[in-house]
């Protein structure tokens, strides 16, 4: 349901098993497989924290894994769940990391923002009217857009609407700082 680069080489995507991502070093092999938790909507979306951990929203919940030695000599490993928390009432459609902080968006409409060191919830991003499709976070700002339409900007400072833009009449589903 999933898929996403994740550097020049290494891929993590999910094959009909809702619960299992796999990640696959796209010039040799697959690295190793996480599975998780049985969640309503399974897993639709996924981020890397660092070079062994990585945030998978799988239904309602936020998981946060490591993987031991991120090897592609080595035989094909199980990552290991590190937390699990309940973040939302609905399935989590998106997520993005930037150091130690992590957005999700949901099909209730939600953001909200997480620490990722102690894994507590920050605070909440209103504003969208439909299923939130894609998230990114930079140092001053955080993006969201979704099924509504819009694309908004937030402070990930203070978390206050900044802008607000109107760019379809359907869905936005992808979006990035560059």
């Amino acid at each position: 349901r999933s898929m996403r680069m994740l550097d020049s080489r290494t891929v993590v995507a999910g094959f009909g098993n809702p619960q299992r991502m796999r990640l696959l070093d796209i010039h040799t092999r697959e690295i190793a497989i996480i599975d998780t938790h049985e969640a309503q909507g399974g897993c639709q979306a996924i981020a890397r924290q660092d070079d062994q951990r990585f945030v998978i929203g799988c239904g309602g919940h936020i998981c946060f894994f490591r993987i031991q030695e991120f090897s592609s000599h080595r035989d094909v490993q199980r990552a290991q769940e590190i937390q699990n928390i309940r973040a939302h009432e609905s399935v989590i459609t998106c997520l993005a990391v930037r150091e130690n902080v992590i957005v999700s968006g949901c099909q209730d409409n939600s953001v909200a923002v997480w620490n990722a060191i102690n894994f507590t919830k920050i605070g909440n991003l209103p504003g969208h009217e439909d299923t939130v499709r894609c998230v990114d976070i930079s140092t001053a700002s955080i993006v969201a857009s979704g099924d509504d339409g819009t694309i908004r900007l937030y402070s990930s400072e203070t978390l206050d609407l900044i802008r607000v833009i109107r760019v379809h009449f359907k869905s936005v589903r992808h979006l990035e700082f560059v």
